[in-house]
């Protein structure tokens, strides 16, 4: 396995208090991110470039579906809701070869049929979402390359895909503390991995330390 794999998969499986602050990106990051990659990609619709929407639709399956590299990399169209016409994508072989079904935004489903409608026509139920030029499935070493220029030129700096999903898993987690099905959608096999996100960067932890700071004399 190489270097940077390791490092995209080292949990941090004894770690108390939620995730180190390097693992996940903030809101305003999060922010920044999502900016430069479609500014990024409306300038290559302008030029008839396809690279940078490419890239803007990995970064949304990353972080708007919390799905693993690899699992992106294997995506074909028949797991897309441009083949299915639901509002999910289809892992047929996720990590430890199990299989789920992960729900996606409509606004995510409406981007992947558009990516598909104007890039992938011709392409069948078989064949990859993302291709290399050999028409195969671009390999995770070209996704973890693409996400880490990303991070250098959109000024957030060092930046992995697995940085992304968990930074999925902490907002999803943060809407309705839904703990099963935060792990559902990641695809963990133990709810003890999951519980992580549960303490990585509350609202409602956030809170509970600013009423100290409020109560304490000026």
């Amino acid at each position: 396995m190489d270097k940077a794999r390791k490092e995209a998969q080292r949990t941090r499986s004894r770690t108390r208090g939620g995730l180190s602050p390097d693992k996940y990106l903030s809101k305003p990051q999060q922010q920044k991110l999502l900016s430069y990659v479609k500014a990024q990609a409306d300038l290559g619709r302008a030029r008839g470039s396809k690279r940078a929407l490419v890239d803007e639709l990995i970064c949304r399956l990353l972080i708007e579906a919390g799905l693993r590299a690899d699992e992106v990399c294997s995506l074909r169209l028949k797991d897309l809701p441009v083949c299915h016409d639901k509002n999910s994508v289809w892992i047929h072989n996720g990590k430890g070869s199990v299989s789920r079904t992960v729900e996606i935004p409509q606004r995510l489903t409406k981007a992947i049929r558009r990516f598909c409608r104007l890039y992938r026509k011709g392409a069948g139920p078989k064949d990859p979402l993302f291709a290399s030029s050999k028409g195969k499935p671009i390999c995770y070493m070209t996704l973890y390359q693409k996400i880490r220029r990303i991070g250098e030129r959109s000024g957030i700096g060092k930046l992995h895909p697995h940085m992304l999903r968990h930074t999925y898993a902490t907002r999803l987690y943060a809407v309705e503390k839904d703990l099963l099905f935060v792990s559902d959608q990641l695809g963990h096999a133990n709810l003890s991995t999951t519980h992580i996100y549960a303490k990585t960067d509350s609202e409602s932890r956030r809170s509970q330390v600013e009423k100290i700071a409020d109560e304490e004399p000026s």
